[in-house]
């Protein structure tokens, strides 16, 4: 797999062949079986970060403002009234769930752009969110991975994974892959909306910068655009 520098954020796409990276120069590019197929958009960063939404078809620019792109053609799609203080976002069709410095979730209907509810989630800020079904987890600088029902927009379980400070997550067919600034890869199940006990993979010997993965391959991102592919199956 050819490397354009530092990636900034990757993302699986609705096949589980499909990798979608975007570098820090600002170009994203689409990968099958890590063979480059297509150079995609450029969206610039510079007052902000990237992150790439659901399945890696769009991808958010979170700064003052969130604004969704497509990845191909790099058309803007959605801009959010909430501004200052955003950590990451969760797109979910219709509703995006945006996790904010101070620790709140806002939980948004973008097509009238109104604030649907709020809530404190994490004492000292939202690091990321993701979800499945009606449920969606967040982990925060607390240290804390969390599981809420967005039915009733109540907290279901927590759990503590990691020593180190917890840096980002991927879940997949309700599976919690995270890792620390431990440099420590931990799986996590979740098992009748609780999540079990949590089982160390495997440590990097670098700083991980980013990761994805799929129910074969977890993929990290180092410095320099160096990436570690673990293989389940192996």
């Amino acid at each position: 797999m050819q490397s354009y520098g530092n990636i900034v954020s990757m993302k699986r796409g609705v096949d589980e062949d499909t990798l979608y990276v975007y570098y820090k120069t600002g170009g994203i590019r689409k990968y099958i079986n890590f063979e480059e197929t297509t150079k995609m958009t450029k969206i610039e960063e510079e007052y902000g970060r990237i992150q790439f939404g659901f399945n890696g078809i769009t991808i958010f620019h979170i700064g003052n403002e969130i604004i969704q792109y497509e990845c191909q053609t790099g058309n803007e799609l959605w801009r959010s009234d909430i501004q200052n203080g955003i950590a990451c976002v969760y797109d979910n069709e219709n509703i995006i769930i945006i996790g904010k410095e101070n620790g709140r979730i806002e939980i948004l209907d973008k097509r009238d752009n109104k604030n649907c509810f709020s809530f404190v989630s994490h004492i000292g800020g939202v690091i990321d969110i993701q979800g499945f079904d009606n449920h969606f987890i967040s982990i925060g600088n607390d240290n804390i991975i969390r599981m809420w029902d967005m039915r009733i927009n109540g907290r279901e379980y927590d759990r503590r994974t990691h020593i180190g400070q917890i840096k980002g997550f991927e879940l997949f067919n309700r599976k919690i892959i995270s890792y620390s600034s431990e440099k420590d890869v931990v799986q996590t199940w979740i098992v009748n909306n609780q999540m079990k006990l949590p089982q160390t993979l495997f440590k990097t010997e670098n700083k991980i910068k980013s990761f994805t993965c799929n129910d074969r391959y977890i993929i990290v991102s180092q410095s320099y655009g160096d990436l570690l592919i673990h293989d389940f199956e192996q």
